[in-house]
């Protein structure tokens, strides 16, 4: 049953009829009468959506939107992540870097100190002596560990070793 409403009512049986046929008496009810027009009391027209399906449709909808919203913001909490492991992963090269820096740093000032001692030693000074020279900063065995360090030639052509 059919009633459209502007300070007339009209009815009209629709259980067989489909949407589209409705929906083309609707405007032809609009059409007639004017704006204004209120159609109201709907029921039984085939190849239409059923009372249950619609709240579906909507939470369809709903369900779109929420999930295309919950990917935008794994999107960026993604984003912010990587930008995150990035700054991290420079840092730590930082890190690297100047420790490798400190350590170059440690073994050219070892080497310089183990031509000293090797020269002290070469003056036939004992590592007692050595010590006792320096103050008594440093002790005989950061000595005797500093005369063995291999020397390191100078900077020059390298010689190429024939097998």
């Amino acid at each position: 049953m059919v009633r459209i409403v502007q300070n007339r009512v009209f009815h009209a049986r629709v259980g067989t009829w489909s949407r589209d046929r409705f929906a083309a008496l609707a405007g032809t009810c609009r059409d007639l009468i004017g704006g204004g027009v209120r159609i109201a009391g709907v029921s039984g027209l085939k190849g239409g959506r059923t009372p249950k399906e619609e709240p579906r449709m909507v939470r369809q909808g709903l369900k779109q939107e929420v999930r295309r919203r919950v990917t935008e913001a794994l999107s960026a909490k993604q984003k912010e992540r990587l930008e995150q492991e990035r700054r991290q992963a420079g840092l730590a090269v930082d890190v690297l870097a100047s420790l490798a820096e400190r350590d170059e740093a440690i073994h050219a000032a070892e080497q310089h100190a183990a031509e000293a001692v090797r020269a002290l030693l070469a003056e036939r000074l004992g590592v007692a002596e050595i010590a006792e020279l320096c103050g008594g900063q440093i002790g005989t065995k950061e000595l005797a560990r500093l005369s063995r360090l291999p020397a390191i030639a100078e900077s020059g052509p390298t010689a190429v070793v024939k097998s």
